[in-house]
């Protein structure tokens, strides 16, 4: 199983792709969402974890543009500490994305992702790319 992150933290993303990779998924991370769509394509995840607030592009616009140019199926959530702010939660309601797949972060990052986005991440609640790639 193939997770990739994108986060310009790197506090957050680093240790993020740790917890994977010690639970024995194969893990990448980007912190320039400039380069994070052309990563994504090449890695091919199952599985992306999307920060919201992001310079040059929002994890929103990037779950967009994977979502459409994606040869492959993927499931995804957003891990973010503005998930509270309305003008966020309402562009993400546009995107359909189900409250599931909305994580806000927390400084136990590995509660979180063993708790939180592995379970979303494995039911599915946001899907994204190609079935068919």
């Amino acid at each position: 199983m193939k997770v990739f992150i994108i986060d310009d933290y790197l506090d957050f993303a680093h240790p993020i792709r740790d917890n994977f990779e010690f639970k024995g998924y194969e893990a990448e991370y980007c912190c320039l969402s400039s380069n994070a769509k052309e990563l994504a394509l090449r890695f091919r995840p199952n599985w992306i974890i999307f920060d919201i607030r992001l310079p040059y592009k929002s994890g929103i616009e990037l779950f967009k543009e994977l979502d459409s140019e994606a040869n492959f199926e993927f499931s995804a959530v957003f891990y973010s500490a503005y998930l509270p702010d309305p003008e966020w939660i309402e562009q993400l309601n546009k995107l359909g994305a189900p409250d599931e797949a909305k994580i806000e972060k927390t400084t136990d990052l590995e509660r979180d992702v063993t708790e939180k986005i592995i379970p979303a991440l494995e039911v599915g609640y946001l899907k994204g790319g190609k079935k068919n790639g």
